[in-house]
């Protein structure tokens, strides 16, 4: 059983959040793929896979948000380490404000207590 959370792909506010959650794990310092899924499996998000975050990834070099250097692993291989540009830096910003907010109407609306729970369940 997984008691992680799950992204789905192809969902559009899943890229979003997990374009989130890429930018704010690249916020603490530059980073290449498998270690920010790694990254994101240590906060709980368990079945991440690192074709979801190099798709986001993409996305966001594509868009300006990341830039990539190439350097040499210890093990002689080159990786593509990636970090926020000043556009990825101010998009994380405003999309934490956004999700602070969002989060505040969610709680609130589910903490209302006005029956939905027992009008929905099977």
């Amino acid at each position: 059983m997984n008691n992680g959370r799950s992204i789905e792909r192809g969902d559009a506010l899943a890229s979003g959040v997990m374009d989130m959650l890429v930018l704010r794990v690249l916020a603490d310092g530059p980073n290449y793929g498998y270690a920010i899924s790694q990254s994101l499996r240590s906060h709980g998000l368990n079945d991440v896979s690192e074709a979801t975050v190099y798709s986001s990834v993409k996305r966001m070099e594509r868009l300006g948000l990341l830039e990539s250097t190439r350097e040499l692993a210890d093990n002689g291989r080159a990786r593509r380490y990636y970090s926020p540009t000043t556009a990825g830096r101010r998009r994380l910003s405003e999309r934490l404000a956004t999700w602070d907010a969002l989060a505040k109407v969610v709680t609130s609306v589910f903490a209302a207590g006005d029956g939905l729970d027992q009008r929905f369940t099977p």
